[in-house]
């Protein structure tokens, strides 16, 4: 790169203006992440590729009193789906959870998600998934429509959502951390339900 571009570049980082997120970003955010952290696992495709899934959550009342109880699921493949989403936000390829990103958590987003949008750039679902190979932490617009040689408006909408993703990334790492660190609690340190004998008879008082 030579002096020239490089001033440009750096003088269009300083020019860019500053993505703010707001409390509903944050919000699905937050919900996406922990619900995939809670009910994701690894699935092999076809092709012997690995790709993320979501199962069934469990009924609301035994949901409820798992977590009461401060239990988790311990099972071996549980482990390694929660250190194969820290690996994949430790890594320099997010491909996997770009595609996690798009199946399960955008959708939130509803006409602002990335295929609500195929309508007006019909390229926007392949330029996403592209920024993990060329540009992956990159927000400035004017860098981004460069880079992918779209139009400004794309590039625009693209910066936010690498601002979602982003942040999205840390929150799912967090959840699993969190998560595995339940699991690799001894059992004895998890809280009990109480016994049937220690529940008050409400309809006795």
């Amino acid at each position: 790169m030579g002096l020239g571009a490089l001033c440009m570049k750096i003088g269009s980082i300083f020019v860019s203006k500053k993505i703010t997120l707001s409390k509903d970003d944050l919000r699905n955010i937050k919900a996406t992440a922990e619900h995939i952290a809670d009910h994701g696992a690894l699935i092999t495709g076809r092709g012997g590729s690995t790709n993320i899934t979501l199962n069934k959550p469990p009924p609301e009342e035994v949901d409820r009193l798992e977590k009461l109880a401060g239990m988790a699921e311990s099972s071996p493949e549980k482990k390694i789906f929660l250190n194969f989403l820290i690996d994949s936000v430790n890594s320099n390829n997010d491909s996997f959870l770009r595609e996690a990103f798009l199946d399960f958590a955008d959708p939130e987003w509803n006409d602002l998600s990335v295929r609500q949008n195929v309508s007006n750039w019909g390229s926007v679902l392949k330029d996403f998934t592209d920024l993990g190979q060329i540009a992956p932490g990159e927000k400035n617009p004017k860098i981004i429509a460069r880079r992918l040689n779209i139009k400004p408006e794309e590039a625009e909408f693209l910066s936010i959502k690498q601002a979602i993703f982003g942040k999205w990334k840390l929150e799912l790492k967090a959840a699993a951390k969190k998560r595995k660190a339940m699991l690799d609690k001894p059992l004895s340190s998890h809280k009990s339900l109480p016994k049937m004998d220690e529940i008050p008879d409400i309809e006795g008082k």
